[in-house]
């Protein structure tokens, strides 16, 4: 829970009383929640890619409160870009985090929340398993996978008590967004076959829509109310959309026909290219 919906949610919860462990992938994380001084918050590093660090914390919760009421698997990467211009490795690692990191906590913490009343799962997803983002598919396949790996387990759980949540919020302004300098990596480290095949222009493009990304999005803190709100509920939620564009736009991009979608993206991206390059001219 270093910065963004984790961050937000692990604080929200502990100044409403609830005991938080927030789990942490850097020190400096760390650091940062001690300084607040909050009673119930508890950081604490972890990566969620390592089953050591999750092994631990795992014996630190069983040790000083037995039990878990709930577990917010939040962590997340939106790494590489265009297939063609991607490393393999990029998509092992956000697999790595936003899949398997999401099985390890699910499969290691379970015999916790099973000892607890009404206990909970939260997955936050992407509104990217609705509408596949061109240059995200490393991200929006690791969170379809990572949707349908908790739709499973919520019908293995029923009879244990154990709800699962899918929380899937529209686009809010969290460092996840900003990709710029994982974009500039990228464009370069391209080599000169890969820019005469998409041209400097389009790469100009490209980078125009990375730098321009994280300033038309929502405050993270409209959708850690949701959070907060389904992590707390009597009765949480199989799915919760959150965000007037998951509703209206990309669940509703969701259910049409493929040839309507393929359309409809081309009118976007060619006004999007528009926008960038005019705004690129002033």
């Amino acid at each position: 829970m270093n910065t963004g919906f984790g961050n937000l949610t692990a604080i929200s919860l502990a100044k409403e009383g609830y005991p938080v462990i927030a789990t942490c992938l850097l020190p400096d994380s760390v650091k940062e929640l001690e300084s607040l001084d909050i009673p119930n918050l508890t950081p604490i590093k972890m990566d969620v890619t390592s089953q050591q660090d999750i092994d631990s914390v795992f014996d630190y919760v069983q040790e000083k409160h037995a039990s878990l009421y709930g577990l917010i698997n939040n962590a997340g990467i939106n790494h590489g870009f265009y297939l063609e211009l991607t490393n393999i490795d990029h998509y092992t690692n956000t697999f790595n985090v936003n899949y398997f990191g999401v099985v390890r906590c699910c499969k290691t913490f379970l015999p916790l929340l099973r000892k607890t009343k009404n206990a909970r799962i939260i997955n936050i997803s992407t509104q990217g398993i609705f509408m596949p983002v061109p240059g995200s598919s490393s991200y929006c396949s690791s969170k379809s996978a990572m949707k349908t790996f908790s739709d499973c387990l919520r019908m293995e759980l029923l009879h244990t008590g154990v709800s699962v949540t899918v929380i899937t919020p529209g686009v809010y302004a969290t460092p996840l967004l900003d990709r710029r300098k994982h974009a500039e990596e990228i464009f370069d480290s391209l080599t000169q076959e890969q820019r005469a095949t998409f041209g400097e222009d389009q790469i100009e493009h490209y980078r125009g829509f990375f730098n321009k990304g994280p300033r038309a999005a929502a405050k993270p803190e409209n959708c850690v109310k949701q959070i907060v709100k389904v992590s707390t509920a009597k009765r949480p939620p199989m799915e919760r959309l959150i965000g007037y564009d998951s509703y209206l736009f990309w669940y509703f991009y969701y259910i049409l026909p493929t040839f309507v979608k393929v359309l409809i993206f081309r009118v976007v991206w060619f006004i999007l290219f528009l926008v960038i390059g005019k705004n690129k001219r002033k």
